[in-house]
């Protein structure tokens, strides 16, 4: 009898130290969800203690540090993500923009008429003309809320801006559908918005998704406008920019273009896409 107690004694206890330890897993277990989610609580430590996730926060850790901060190519460690190289602006209006884009007079110029996996993989040399990739871009914009500048530049060396908040785009279940919250300022004008009131703004891209030449996504019953105008890019039915339409072609509409500032006759000779943190020079 005093055996069987005794057997039933321990029995006891240890179920009740296992439950005691799946609670403690358990509790951890949430705790480390919440942490790695993205309702966060407030850590203004966070970019010195965790890899960069973006080109703003190699910024502020090299401020940090003394250290020179140069633009070039940098690897970042974005969230729920592996780590990839970008090209980092640390210069135009206080640094820390990571470059998703750029069009200039470079040796080799990159083909930016390109198929749906290309833009989504993207495409070039990171220190000449380039599409970061859509998979990336999403990547990154929904880790936090950004801003997203154009900086353009013409044949008579004239350069302009233009800035725009919240800027964000969905993965490819969504076709890479782009939203942006306003238009904020700059001296190029607000060609994403569409050309006028009186088309009903029938080239505004907000809300658009992503067309390529052998993806129809647009606003258009006309046709596939990555086609009829030589790039790919976020149409609506078609245009009023073109980012990555086709360098020095001056034909309406299929060069790189932004309509508020040179017309859909002139393709410029630079353009750039990047991307920083809202409130970045708070």
């Amino acid at each position: 009898m005093l055996f069987k107690f005794i057997i039933l004694f321990v029995t006891v206890n240890l179920c009740v130290e296992l439950g005691n330890a799946a609670r403690t897993k358990q509790t951890a277990r949430r705790a480390n969800t919440t942490a790695q989610g993205h309702h966060r609580t407030v850590n203004f430590d966070e970019d010195e203690k965790r890899d960069p996730i973006d080109c703003g926060a190699i910024y502020r850790s090299q401020e940090r540090k003394g250290l020179d901060i140069t633009s070039g190519v940098y690897k970042i460690y974005p969230e729920d993500s592996v780590p990839f190289k970008v090209f980092c602006d640390m210069e135009t209006d206080g640094g820390g923009w990571t470059v998703i884009q750029r069009r200039g007079e470079f040796k080799h110029q990159e083909d930016f008429y390109q198929g749906w996996n290309d833009y989504k993989k993207g495409f070039g040399d990171g220190r000449g003309e380039f599409w970061l990739g859509n998979d990336k871009i999403y990547t990154l914009t929904n880790q936090r809320k950004y801003d997203l500048r154009f900086d353009l530049e013409d044949y008579e060396g004239a350069k302009r801006f233009a800035l725009y908040s919240g800027f964000r785009i969905g993965d490819e279940s969504t076709d890479y559908r782009m939203t942006y919250d306003n238009f904020v300022t700059g001296d190029a004008g607000d060609s994403l918005i569409g050309v006028s009131s009186a088309d009903n703004f029938k080239t505004n891209v907000n809300g658009m998704k992503f067309t390529t030449k052998d993806r129809d996504n647009d606003g258009s019953s006309e046709w596939n406008c990555a086609q009829h105008y030589k790039g790919g890019w976020w149409y609506n039915k078609c245009h009023a920019a073109n980012p990555n339409g086709e360098r020095k072609n001056n034909n309406s509409g299929e060069g790189i273009d932004w309509f508020t500032w040179h017309g859909l006759t002139y393709s410029l000779k630079k353009m750039e896409m990047k991307i920083r943190r809202s409130k970045f020079n708070l």
